[in-house]
C-alpha cells in the first residue's frame, strides 16, 4: 500500500512555491528598463540634486551677505575719513594760497624782513577769526635754506634748521610742489598743508598752515560711530607732549578729545587679527583701519575707525532672512513641478 505524505509538509510545500511565484512577479514589476520606474527614478534623482544645488548656494549667499556686509561699513567709515581729510586739505590750500602770493609776505621774504610778514599775518588772522569758524591758525614760514622765518604762534621762536627733522618742509624745498600729508610734531601727529612761496620763478622759501584732527571724533559720532588717531609709541622721542597720553598696544592717542568708553573698549582689539582680516569684531564695535603714511612713505600711526556692531548684524540678519526666504520659494517652486511631472507620469 503506497504511503501517503503528511497533509502539513504537502501544505508547506506548496505554500514555498506560491511564495517564490508571488515575489517573482512583484520583482518582475521592478524591472530596471521599466520606463515608468525609470521615470520615477529620475525625477527622485533630479529632486536630490535641486535640493543640493539650492542648499549650497543659500549657504554661499550667506556667506556673500556677511563679506558684503562688512565691505559696504567699512567703505562707509573709510569714505567719512575721507571727506574730513578732504575738508581739512581743501581749508589748508585755501587759506595759504592767499598768502603765499601775497606781496608783503613775498617781500618780506625778500627783505628778510620778519616785521612786514609779521603785521601782515596779524591781520590776515583776524580775519578769519572774525570771519569763519577757524579760530585757531597756526601759521608757518620758512626761509629757501629751509630754516623758520616766522612761527606765527611763538613769535620769539626762529632761525632754527629745520632739515633734520622737518620732512615737509625738506620736500617742499625739493620738488617746488605742495605737500599735504600727516607729520609728528612735539604734540603728536599734526596735518601739514605747505607750499612753496615764489617770485618770477625764484624759491624763497614755503608757507605751512597746522591742523590738528580734533574736530573728527565729533563728526563720527553724529553718525553714531567712532574714531581714534593713534600715533606710533616710537616716535615719543619727538612727540613729547603725548608721554601722558592714553595708550593701546604699541599706539599713543594722538588727538585731544576722544570717547573714552570707546577707547577702553578698543584696547579689546587683537591688533594682529585686525591687520590681517582689515577688520576686528568686538562685542560692541566692527573696526577698521587706515595707515597713516608720512610724505616718505612711513607708517607713523593708525586712523581706527568703528561701527556698533549692532548695525552690522541687523543687515547681516535681514539679508539672511531675504535669502531664506527665497530658498524655500525656490524649493517649494521645484517640489511642485517634481509633483506634477509624478502624477503625470502615473497617467
Amino acid at each position: 500500500m503506497q504511503k501517503k505524505l503528511p497533509l502539513k509538509k504537502k501544505c508547506h510545500k506548496d505554500y514555498n512555491l506560491y511564495f517564490l511565484y508571488t515575489l517573482k512577479l512583484r520583482f518582475s514589476k521592478f524591472n530596471i528598463w521599466n520606463p515608468m520606474l525609470l521615470r520615477n527614478i529620475l525625477i527622485l534623482i533630479t529632486f536630490i540634486l535641486l535640493s543640493i544645488v539650492i542648499v549650497f548656494f543659500a549657504q554661499k549667499s550667506i556667506t556673500s551677505a556677511y563679506d558684503n556686509a562688512i565691505s559696504k561699513f567699512s567703505s562707509n567709515l573709510l569714505n567719512d575719513l575721507q571727506i574730513e581729510e578732504r575738508y581739512a586739505q581743501d581749508i589748508g590750500f585755501v587759506v595759504l594760497t592767499t598768502i603765499s602770493e601775497n606781496p608783503k609776505i613775498i617781500n618780506s621774504l625778500k627783505k628778510h624782513d620778519r616785521s612786514i610778514a609779521i603785521k601782515e599775518l596779524n591781520k590776515i588772522v583776524a580775519e578769519y577769526k572774525a570771519k569763519t569758524n577757524i579760530k585757531n591758525l597756526k601759521i608757518h614760514i620758512h626761509t629757501a635754506d629751509m630754516k623758520s622765518f616766522i612761527r606765527h604762534w611763538k613769535l620769539n621762536k626762529y632761525g632754527d634748521d629745520l632739515s633734520g627733522f622737518r620732512k615737509t618742509v625738506v620736500k617742499v624745498h625739493d620738488t617746488k610742489e605742495s605737500v599735504f600729508a600727516f607729520e609728528i610734531g612735539r604734540i603728536g601727529l599734526t596735518l601739514r598743508t605747505l607750499l612753496p612761496i615764489e617770485d618770477d620763478g625764484v624759491y624763497l622759501g614755503s608757507i605751512e598752515f597746522i591742523q590738528q584732527f580734533n574736530q573728527v571724533p565729533a563728526q563720527f559720532e553724529k553718525h553714531g560711530n567712532q574714531y581714534l588717531l593713534l600715533m606710533d609709541k616710537s616716535y615719543l622721542n619727538i612727540a613729547k607732549y603725548l608721554t601722558t597720553s592714553p595708550d593701546m598696544e604699541n599706539y599713543k592717542v594722538s588727538s585731544k578729545y576722544f570717547n573714552k568708553d570707546f577707547l577702553e573698549e578698543s584696547r579689546k582689539i587683537d591688533f594682529n587679527i585686525l591687520r590681517s582680516n582689515k577688520f576686528y569684531f568686538s562685542n560692541m564695535y566692527m573696526f577698521v583701519y587706515k595707515d597713516i603714511i608720512d610724505v616718505n612713505n612711513n607708517i607713523v600711526g593708525m586712523h581706527l575707525l568703528a561701527i556698533p556692531s549692532k548695525k552690522v548684524n541687523e543687515l547681516i540678519e535681514n539679508d539672511k532672512n531675504t535669502i531664506m526666504l527665497s530658498s524655500l520659494f525656490g524649493f517649494v517652486i521645484m517640489l511642485l513641478i517634481l509633483l506634477l511631472m509624478y502624477f503625470m507620469n502615473k497617467k
